[in-house]
Order: C-alpha cells, then structure tokens, then sequence
C-alpha cells in the first residue's frame, strides 16, 4: 500500500515540544523507543484535554474535534478541545494559554498522519500525563475518508474503552 505521509506528521513532534517547554524539561518527554507504552489499567481518564492536527485537511475539521468532545462529554470526561493548526498566527502561544487555563491531567494529540490509495485515514492517537510529565501511551485508530465526525469520534472512543483508559457506556 502507498502511503502519502503528511509533511505535518512533524506537527505531533511540534506538540510535544510545545508541551515540553509547557510543563516540564524536553528529557523526561519522549520515552526510549525500547519501551512500549502500556496504560495502567488502574487508572481512568477523568480529565483530558485533546488537540486535533491535521484536521483542516478537511474543511469540517471542527465539527470532528466537536463531536470528540461530546463524547467526552457522553461519558461524565472533563474535557477541552483546541483544533490545532500552525498555520495561523500566534497558534503555540494559543495552545500553550489554553492548556494553562484548564489545567488537564492528561493531554491526547489526535493527528491525522496518513492517507492510503483507497481512502482509508491513519490517526496518530499520544497521551500526555501532565502530573508524571510524560508520555504513557501511543497507538493509531484507523478510519475512513467516507467517515464522518460522529464514526471518527466513535472508532476513537471504542481505542480507548479496548485499551481501558476510559469506562464504557452503561
């Protein structure tokens, strides 16, 4: 299969470094590519704050991030959202003031790094601990270009609940 990889896939590491230079020193951010990242199935997310990239891709690229945060919101998730594009002006200082007013115990980066030949999607999905300073889990949800908001938030949600980082609806 070809890929056409996004030149923003290095928007993902641009974050990261944003939230390096937000809360803690660039060495304790990346985990060394030995270790996999494994959530602790003891913890839930309860506090998040997730930042779309990529998204303008498509010209509704809010109403994913909106119906991301209904999920959220769906399953009692303190959350806030911020559609990330460095294209516009002042875009980091934006992003580094958001996630300072709220304050979040976890930071998701949802990025759109892929698009394959039959129109299939790849969403690059990092967790942030803001407390730990530190990444504890990466892994990718797939979907397609026929998928709208609503499926993405829900193929989004069901990689959370499988991987037990959230609770599942009753």
């Amino acid at each position: 299969m070809n890929f056409v990889i996004f030149e923003e896939i290095n928007n993902m590491k641009k974050i990261l470094l944003l939230l390096a230079t937000t809360f803690m020193s660039l060495s304790c951010l990346v985990a060394p590519k030995t270790e996999k990242l494994v959530w602790d199935v003891n913890n839930k997310m309860d506090n998040v704050f997730f930042i779309g990239e990529n998204f303008d891709y498509y010209k509704n690229g809010e109403d994913y991030m909106k119906s991301v945060e209904n999920e959220f919101n769906n399953r009692n998730i303190k959350n806030a959202g911020y559609f990330y594009n460095e294209r516009v002006l002042n875009a980091e200082k934006k992003l580094r003031t958001k996630i300072e007013m709220v304050n979040p115990k976890y930071i998701l980066t949802i990025s759109l790094t892929a698009i394959t030949k039959g129109n299939g999607k790849t969403y690059s999905l990092s967790l942030f601990d803001t407390e730990k300073k530190k990444e504890v889990w990466e892994d990718y949800v797939l979907g397609s270009a026929f998928d709208g908001p609503r499926k993405f938030s829900k193929n989004l949600m069901v990689k959370l609940e499988k991987e037990k980082i959230i609770n599942k609806i009753k």
